[in-house]
């Protein structure tokens, strides 16, 4: 097995080295200055990329070979990604600034592992953040685009396709843009949300909303978060909680039970329940009561009740 899926392999077998060096990578960053000319930093979101690549190698391999790697439990990928998500969701909780913070820490304490200029440390920093970035895009391919899951030949789905990873991944965006500050969430919500309820999947959009509200609610939440939600919670409320509630309650009353719809039944309730759950942890955010709900959902004219 690659290195990293390795590390998460061993982790959940409970070897405490491996645990250790997760905790650190999602801790600290560290300098290589082996090759002077060319210093690289390693740490959270190096090897959350990484990973990823080595999931999407291991299913493709699988698809093609159609037979069971060497894996102790025989059963895919499935555990090896929701750790990887888990810790995801970990660092998408510190801010850019912290990270930036953390990675120049780095390059102070190389001291003279490195003689580069500050132009070369502020490249280290800004090239980090970038990293960050290119995580987060294709976490939300994967949270918001089905045909990014690649398909393996035994399982007929990508670990990256499991429904607590696909929370999980929900919540990284979430975390994301509220550790980001008030402005990333109002271009979340009004840039990506908003616009695309209708045709992103019911499921990804409720959990984001979900996880917008309990991101924050959490003590960390930089200032002036709830400020922001007050002002987008009538666009959330009736453009996307209040219509994808409805539709999946509509959508499950309109197909009577049968051997052949169980499956769509137990994905319409998970929906409405996420659903009904966002919008109360929506209202503990903002304040928000019945009435102004309802207030808000007259004046756009969402009366399906």
């Amino acid at each position: 097995m690659e290195p990293a899926l390795d590390v998460i392999g061993r982790a959940l077998q409970g070897d405490a080295g491996a645990c250790s060096f997760l905790d650190r990578t999602s801790s600290i960053y560290v300098l290589d200055a082996t090759d002077p000319t060319k210093p690289k930093t390693y740490g959270c979101w190096n090897f959350i990329h990484q990973c990823m690549n080595e999931v999407e190698r291991y299913e493709a391999n699988y698809s093609r070979s159609n037979q069971i790697h060497a894996l102790q439990n025989g059963a895919g990928l499935d555990s090896h990604v929701k750790l990887l998500a888990t810790m995801a969701l970990r660092v998408a909780r510190r801010s850019p600034d912290v990270d930036r913070t953390l990675v120049y820490t780095c390059i102070v304490n190389a001291g003279s592992q490195f003689n580069g200029s500050q132009e070369q440390s502020q490249w280290l920093i800004d090239l980090n953040l970038e990293l960050r970035e290119i995580v987060m895009g294709r976490i939300a391919a994967m949270a918001f685009d089905f045909t990014f899951h690649r398909k393996d030949g035994a399982h007929g789905h990508s670990a990256f396709a499991n429904p607590t990873v696909m929370e999980i991944f929900c919540a990284v965006l979430a975390s994301n843009a509220v550790s980001s500050g008030p402005l990333a969430v109002r271009h979340f919500v009004t840039e990506w949300i908003v616009p695309s309820a209708k045709t992103l999947p019911p499921y990804a959009v409720a959990c984001v909303t979900l996880h917008l509200a309990l991101g924050a609610l959490r003590i960390a939440a930089p200032a002036g978060t709830k400020d922001m939600l007050q002002q987008l919670s009538a666009s959330i409320v009736a453009a996307v909680i209040t219509p994808v509630l409805l539709d999946a309650v509509a959508e499950d009353s309109s197909n009577p039970a049968s051997a052949g719809t169980a499956d769509l039944h137990e994905k319409n309730n998970q929906i409405a329940a996420i659903c009904i759950r966002a919008l109360e942890r929506w209202c503990a955010a903002t304040d928000l009561s019945l009435a102004q709900i309802k207030h808000i959902c007259s004046k756009v004219e969402v009366r399906r009740y």
